[in-house]
């Protein structure tokens, strides 16, 4: 992973997280946690996540997958108003440049927590 990238997903975790000793060392927090749930080895570098654990949380996330946007890495598509898995229609679509893959974010309304997956 590139450090620039690296740099671009540290927004998703609050300052309170984040140590810088020599190397950047992360300590293991619920943020963090979300952070590597972002990471994977797919294409995009995003991974699904059923359900965020808080509101914050989620703010974060839309913070981070906006900024995608804003540095070109990402572009907001128009969501497939009949695309509805588990009976879950709408949310933001958002296509990863590098990919083309293609997912979609639905906020949270409780009791359900929110989700974001790849659209197949």
């Amino acid at each position: 992973m590139t450090t620039k990238r690296l740099d671009d997903l540290i927004g998703v975790l609050d300052s309170a997280s984040v140590e810088l000793l020599g190397p950047l060392r992360l300590s293991k927090t619920l943020n963090e946690q979300a952070l590597e749930r972002v990471m994977s080895t797919n294409e995009s570098g995003w991974e699904e996540i059923h359900g965020f654990s808080s509101p914050d949380e989620y703010r974060r996330f839309v913070d981070y997958i906006e900024r995608q946007v804003t540095t070109g890495r990402a572009v907001e598509v128009p969501a497939d108003p009949s695309y509805g898995p588990g009976e879950l229609f709408g949310g933001r679509w958002f296509r990863d440049i590098a990919s083309g893959e293609t997912w979609r974010l639905i906020p949270p309304d409780p009791p359900f927590y929110g989700l974001w997956e790849r659209i197949k």
